[in-house]
């Protein structure tokens, strides 16, 4: 079993914490739920290993306060999931932070702009040990079963004494059948979340009904624009409700004319 981080890093930019909701106790954040840790929690989780979820929205999980939890409690790895460009600056002052104060935990990272820039974050963030490229419901399992053996582990960049290596690239997982749902599972669950339909996320699909949502956001206020969902007066949606079901809690997905909105715990 490993003891893992899972870390969204987001960009300050593109959060907005909102008025704290005193009779709930609770954080609430302007912000897209982090779906790519919430999918690979579960994954992790069933096979084998302790995971724990960070969300850099929350204003109790920065930078120092990672880095302080994993001093504290030593995991085996940390892995930095982050989407965008814009949020590259905030993850390189992440890695910086944390791997100062456990300089001994391999830091890992992905996401789409990772995976277009392997090669070139190892030269620039000398804080990251690896980069996952590709799909991380199948590479990183593997990654955390080859610790040390990163060459045997397809799709990642790493360093052999200060030299950057590349593995050869996985198998494209839209190569194979896809399976929507496991024997016995209603394939509808978070059929309406986008992710759930995204091309290329053979193993999201048949898990994404999992996703770790008790931890993170449990409410999500989506806007939506479809013949289906018939315009108001003025030219605004009428609010539409439906429900995702998993294993852990309801997601409610209202459609409205505004900006989403999550409320995390």
């Amino acid at each position: 079993m490993v003891n893992i981080y899972l870390i969204y890093v987001r960009d300050a930019a593109y959060l907005h914490l909102l008025p704290a909701a005193a009779a709930e106790g609770r954080v609430r954040v302007m912000a897209f739920p982090p779906l790519g840790i919430q999918t690979l929690a579960p994954v992790l989780r069933q096979a084998g290993h302790r995971v724990r979820m960070f969300d850099t929205c929350h204003p109790h999980m920065r930078a120092q306060d990672i880095a302080d939890a994993a001093r504290e409690e030593c995991p085996d790895v940390i892995a930095l999931s982050f989407l965008s460009v814009t949020a590259y600056p905030a993850m390189k002052n992440l890695a910086r932070t944390v791997k100062l104060a456990n300089p001994r935990i391999p830091i890992v990272v992905g996401g789409a702009f990772a995976s277009i820039n392997a090669a070139r974050i190892l030269p620039d963030c000398p804080y990251v040990d690896h980069v996952g490229v590709g799909e991380g419901e199948e590479l990183l399992p593997d990654y955390l079963a080859h610790l040390t053996e990163p060459e045997a582990v397809d799709g990642l960049v790493w360093r052999r004494d200060g030299t950057v290596v590349q593995n050869p690239p996985r198998a494209d997982p839209r190569s194979g059948p896809v399976p929507l749902s496991r024997p016995g599972e209603p394939a509808h669950r978070l059929c309406r979340v986008p992710a759930a339909r995204r091309a290329g996320r053979a193993v999201a699909r048949s898990l994404l009904h999992d996703a770790d949502v008790a931890r993170v956001p449990v409410h999500l206020h989506l806007p939506r624009h479809s013949p289906r969902w018939p315009r108001g007066p003025g030219g605004t949606d009428r609010p539409r409700t439906c429900w995702a079901r998993c294993s852990s809690s309801p997601i409610r997905a209202t459609a409205r004319s505004t900006s989403p909105t999550i409320t995390s715990s």
